[in-house]
């Protein structure tokens, strides 16, 4: 029995609602915290989370939860052994974590994506998540394991040839990278970070400005990123770094938009917008990067 606990919404149902309970002794002092609510005024939430603690009180819901969880992992470590993937439900019953490992030159991430998607594409919605719910009756847990086998096999038969296959593939590699260096020096904005494609090809990479200039990035070595990912090749060479030409920041609103992008076999593979700072206004850190996303640096 704790001395203090804190619930959120599951015991509304997903309502927006919280509660703090705890030994009476310390809820004697609670006037004299400061708390504040932001839902002060509405009162659905307390209707639904009325409802809800009957059901609670009156049927075996915890318990319910447990063996659907139950249920579920073992039949995912049964169809796993035998469609041949390493891969296993972690985490207690009532909130199971799908985890997929690195197995034949495959990527765990990638068998995961895939894993889902084939799932989806049978009727199954999850993100890697597990969440029994008490409407999660027997007929519902044996269709989603009965799922589970269909796209554990389809997994299996990747893990065989060494490549994913079918409607549910991932397609192309991931790139992704930041910018993490970023400052200004007689008037020059200088910048610099990486950017990794999964399967390690060599991109070529530079910043497009809002005239049209290109201005190719240098290459620089990384090798702090390629501790991050030693599983993949020329991790240690995606390092870039330009120096943008004098631009009108100085007193300026903002200054156009620029472009960074990589390009493989000519081909533009990734593209991403930066926009920078007026000149009052610092030079941000490390920026995480996504393709088609309007990042400030």
């Amino acid at each position: 029995m704790p001395d203090l606990a804190a619930f959120g919404k599951a015991m509304a149902n997903g309502w927006p609602i919280s509660a703090v309970v705890g030994r009476r002794v310390l809820l004697r002092r609670w006037p004299e915290i400061g708390v504040d609510m932001t839902w002060r005024s509405e009162t659905l939430s307390l209707v639904a989370a009325r409802v809800v603690l009957d059901v609670l009180a009156r049927r075996p819901v915890l318990s319910h939860l447990a063996a659907v969880g139950d249920r579920l992992r073992s039949g995912f470590a049964s169809a796993a052994r035998t469609a041949g993937v390493d891969a296993t439900l972690t985490g207690p019953s009532a909130r199971l974590t799908i985890a997929f490992r690195d197995q034949a030159g495959l990527a765990a991430h990638r068998l995961l994506e895939q894993f889902l998607d084939e799932c989806l594409r049978r009727g199954v919605v999850t993100n890697g998540t597990l969440l029994p719910n008490a409407a999660h009756d027997e007929r519902a847990t044996e269709r989603t394991v009965e799922v589970f086998r269909q796209a554990l096999a389809v997994l299996g038969r990747g893990v065989d040839l060494g490549r994913l296959e079918g409607p549910g593939a991932p397609r192309g590699p991931w790139i992704q990278g930041c910018v993490d260096q970023a400052s200004e020096r007689a008037g020059r904005v200088e910048l610099a970070g990486w950017l990794l494609a999964e399967d390690g090809r060599s991109l070529t990479i530079d910043l497009v400005a809002a005239d049209g200039q290109v201005i190719p990035a240098e290459r620089v070595r990384r090798t702090d990123v390629a501790a991050a990912f030693p599983w993949t090749r020329g991790a240690q060479e995606c390092g870039w770094s330009v120096r943008l030409p004098p631009a009108g920041r100085e007193g300026s609103e903002r200054v156009a938009p620029l472009v960074l992008r990589a390009r493989y076999g000519g081909r533009v593979v990734f593209r991403c917008g930066l926009v920078v700072p007026p000149s009052r206004m610092p030079l941000g850190e490390a920026v995480a990067l996504s393709a088609g996303g309007l990042v400030e640096i």
